[in-house]
Formats: structure tokens, sequence, C-alpha cells
């Protein structure tokens, strides 16, 4: 019997390299699993974030300590408010005239010059005064109060009778400027009579001036200045029967 010896080489070397290449992929397989994972990427560096500003609150302003006023002074405040307002009627600033007119009815609500003078801003000057009037020529020395005076009995009623002829500012009164004046017109040489009458002092006068005398009463203990000796000059006048100087000592005053 003979044998191929060549041919069972070649088997050999077949199984050889077969029985390699199984070692080599084995080998492979164990490498793969020995090399470690790679690693993870770095966490992201977290977001910086500014402190919040620290408010300083402002100090809250103390509110100045008032002190408190007497009676007395309570009513003077409310008199030299109520002359104030007649300048700020005059020049025919009604809303400032209101207001210190609320002010003084604040001090005192039964001053009677404040009453006076907020009646003539809130009435009707038709329904006040009357339908009936008469054409009067102003002149060079008249003014809106001295006309009040002399028709209506009061020199203070002038706002209204500047309502009346709706006028605006009774400060502006020009000479020649046609007014209406309530009622019926008087015969000649009754107002002469009538002005003459009234600068003379009247019976009843010093009661009249009572009531001023006590509003512009001060303290005892407060010492007497300028301005509360000429309100005090400004209710003698008053009580004389003088009212275009006391109106104008009170003016002086406030």
């Amino acid at each position: 019997m003979v044998v191929d010896i060549r041919r069972d080489d070649k088997s050999t070397r077949t199984q050889v390299l077969i029985a390699g290449a199984l070692l080599l992929a084995a080998l492979l397989a164990l490498t793969g699993c020995a090399t470690p994972p790679p690693a993870p990427p770095p966490p992201a560096p977290a977001p910086v974030v500014a402190p919040a500003p620290v408010v300083v609150e402002a100090p809250k302003p103390v509110a100045p300590v008032v002190p408190e006023l007497t009676v007395a002074q309570q009513k003077a405040q409310a008199q030299r408010l109520a002359i104030e307002t007649v300048d700020s009627l005059q020049n025919g600033d009604e809303a400032a005239a209101r207001a210190k007119l609320e002010q003084a009815h604040a001090l005192d609500p039964n001053n009677d010059l404040a009453r006076k003078l907020m009646d003539q801003i809130k009435a009707d000057p038709q329904k006040e005064l009357g339908t009936v009037s008469f054409r009067y020529t102003v002149q060079r020395d008249d003014s809106m109060s001295k006309l009040a005076q002399q028709y209506l009995g009061d020199r203070f009623r002038f706002y209204i009778l500047a309502r009346y002829n709706d006028i605006q500012n009774p400060s502006r009164l020009a000479a020649g400027q046609v007014l209406k004046i309530p009622g019926r017109a008087p015969p000649a040489g009754a107002v002469a009579a009538a002005a003459t009458a009234k600068s003379a002092p009247t019976p009843g006068a010093a009661d009249a001036g009572d009531e001023a005398a006590k509003i512009v009463a001060v303290d005892s203990a407060t010492p007497r200045n300028a301005s509360s000796a000429l309100m005090q000059q400004g209710v003698e006048m008053q009580k004389a029967g003088n009212l275009e100087g006391a109106y104008e000592a009170f003016r002086e005053a406030a």
C-alpha cells in the first residue's frame, strides 16, 4: 500500500492555518475586551451669576413738628388768610382764593369775612343782586371795592359786583368803562349824601367790630409785633366806620 505523503502534509498545513486563525481571533477578542472604555467628557462649567445689587433705601423725610395753635391764634391766622384772599380775588385768581378760604374755614368756621368772600364765589350774581340795574360810567378814581361800598353797602362785596358785570379781574377797571349797578339809579345828589353819612360813626358800629376784635386777638403771652398792631388799627378803623382805612390796614398787616 502506497501512502501519498504530500497530500497528508497539505491537509495538516490547512488544519494548522485554521487553528492559528482561530487562535489569533481569540487573542484579538481578548485584547478588545481588555481595552478600557473611553473617559466621559468633562462637565460643562456652571454659569457665573452676578450678585444681586444691594438697594439702599433713602431715609424717609421726617415731618417737621408744627406747634399747636391756640384758639386765638387760629382765629388770627384765619383772618389773615381771609385778607390775603381779598388780594387774590382783586387779581382774579379764584383758585388761590378758594384754597385760602378753605384753610381759613378749617381754622375758624365762624370767620365772617371768609364766609362772605366764599359766598360771593359760589353765588349766582343775577339771583343774588337781582335783574334790575342801571348803567354807571366809571370815573378816574373808582375801584370795584369803592363802588361796592357805595352801592351795595359793603366794599368786600366787590367780587360779586365784578361777576355781575362779567369782569374776571376786578383790579382792571378803566375810566369810561360802563358797568351795571344792581337796583335803581339813585336821585341826583343822593349818592354823595350817602357817602358822607357812611364816613361818620354810626350807632352800633362798635358792636359790628366786636367780632373782628375777637378774631385778631392774640395770646397774652405772645409779644405784639408790627403785624398785630396793624390788625388792631384796622379793627379800630372798622369800629369808627372807616372801612376803606380798615381794609388797607388789614391788607398791610397780611
